[in-house]
């Protein structure tokens, strides 16, 4: 494997959870991929300098071990997909379509850095840390809502038709995107 990743002129290690990670009767107990697949990941790119992971989890997994490597010149996260996920994988790889997807939960560094998974208190405090994007205030491997794309957007004109807003008011936001970048690509309006 080393041999062949080492001769390539890209190594793309696909990595993921299994069948053990969780399940209808089993909550997840870590964080971490199964098995070597880190080790794998490390060992890949210590050989070629253009190493991409694509990862197939259910949910975040730490990735503080590989993700700051700087032979790992990608990461692609997905979780599961249908019959058309490897074509789907292969277009982007290969640049034909453009990632445009926000991770839908915050990727923390450690399982340590969360409360006990039967203390469900998600604001935190009296010394422990909370949960959600909201309420955990330690740095993360990838906050709600990253992602990235092979070109980039600028937002202009910025309103909103309310400078107070109380519960149950419906309210008008606008924003001009425009792509600013050399490729096709579509964008995901996020809005706290």
């Amino acid at each position: 494997t080393l041999s062949m990743a080492a001769s390539s002129d890209v190594a793309i290690v696909v990595v993921g959870t299994d069948d053990k990670t969780a399940s209808e009767e089993s909550d997840r107990f870590t964080l971490l991929l199964p098995g070597n697949q880190v080790e794998l990941i490390k060992a890949i790119a210590a050989v070629n300098p253009n190493t991409i992971v694509v990862m197939q989890t259910l949910g975040m997994v730490e990735v503080e071990e590989f993700k700051n490597i700087p032979s790992v010149a990608g990461i692609i996260w997905t979780g599961y997909n249908g019959q058309a996920q490897g074509s789907a994988m292969a277009s982007l790889l290969f640049g034909e379509v453009n990632p445009g997807g926000k991770l839908q939960v915050t990727w923390y560094k450690s399982l340590k850095d969360l409360p006990e998974i039967t203390d469900y208190t998600i604001r935190g405090g009296q010394g422990k840390n909370g949960r959600t994007y909201m309420y955990f205030n330690k740095d993360v491997a990838y906050e709600f809502g990253y992602g990235l794309s092979y070109t980039t957007f600028a937002y202009s004109n910025f309103g909103i038709d309310k400078s107070t807003i109380a519960p149950n008011d419906k309210i008008i936001i606008r924003v001009d995107i425009s792509n600013t970048g050399n490729t096709d690509g579509d964008e995901v309006v996020q809005i706290y």
